[in-house]
């Protein structure tokens, strides 16, 4: 997929130029996937927060990790699967 994406977005900016190609690239990066991880006590990103910028995004999904903070530390094997399922998933979950 990625040659044909390449052969598709140099033909775009072949034809409009460098900026709309790059207004294009920005665009299509902001619809792609995301995944929020949350500690649970967070006070810098609340559940309200979260829950509204999943609501916003096709294809986000947040991930509360219970008893701890802003940052969890992705320690233990639950935390860090979160991560490896979402860097190894082929399409998006929405």
């Amino acid at each position: 997929m990625r040659p044909l994406g390449g052969v598709i977005l140099g033909t775009y900016i072949h034809r409009y130029g460098r900026r709309a190609g790059l207004m294009l690239t920005l665009g299509l990066m902001a619809v792609g996937t995301l995944t929020v991880i949350r500690g649970a006590e967070s006070d810098l990103l609340p559940p309200d927060l979260a829950q509204k910028m999943e609501s916003r995004s096709l294809f986000a999904k947040v991930h509360t990790i219970e008893g701890c903070g802003h940052a969890p530390p992705l320690m233990n094997s639950e935390q860090i699967k979160v991560v490896s399922d979402f860097v190894i998933s082929d399409a998006p979950q929405p």
